[in-house]
């Protein structure tokens, strides 16, 4: 197995989400595609070029991102290269992972190296909950329907589904090793 080595990492600032009142975002205006291509232009451009990284060394690119439906949709990871300016050479892959998107990709690009299938990759990811939050997701309710075959109470998907009730019913787990400061 190849040794593994992080080069560089960059990030956008985030704001809080404001489906209700996207005025009242920072972001609000903005899509996360394009935020994602402009800190990918950016990175390259400044602290990967100084290393002499160009956009044409990336063996796979990744794109993570939680819902990616409407605007979060990236043409299985085109769209934010496209955007950014990447040769049409560089392959990439969308991943949903929800809110382990980004960094499931990071892992695949790991695992790339290790097995000498890759020699450089990039991790990216991106999600906009103001701008796309549950819309145009058409959730399976089967497992919540009594007489249906797939029901599945167990499952609790109207916590599971929410990331704020998620986080609440992890809190009040009683595990001795997970705190309020974990969160």
């Amino acid at each position: 197995m190849k040794e593994v080595w992080l080069i560089d990492y960059a990030r956008t600032a985030f704001s809080r989400s404001r489906p209700n009142q996207p005025e009242r975002d920072v972001f609000g205006e903005i899509r996360g595609d394009e935020l994602l291509a402009e800190l990918l232009m950016k990175f390259f451009d400044g602290k990967l070029a100084d290393k002499g990284i160009k956009k044409k060394d990336m063996d796979e690119v990744s794109i993570g991102v939680a819902s990616g439906v409407l605007e979060n949709w990236t043409y299985g990871g085109r769209g934010p290269l496209f955007l950014a300016g990447f040769p049409y050479e560089v392959p990439s892959f969308f991943i949903d992972r929800q809110c382990a998107s980004a960094g499931s990709g990071m892992h695949v690009g790991i695992m790339e190296i290790m097995t000498g299938n890759s020699n450089c990759v990039l991790a990216t990811g991106f999600e906009h909950m103001t701008r796309v939050r549950g819309i145009g997701i058409d959730r399976n309710y089967s497992t919540e329907d009594k007489e249906s075959m797939f029901y599945r109470p167990e499952l609790d998907l109207q916590t599971s589904f929410n990331m704020l009730q998620t986080a609440q019913k992890l809190y009040e787990e009683e595990v001795p090793t997970f705190t309020k400061e974990d969160l």
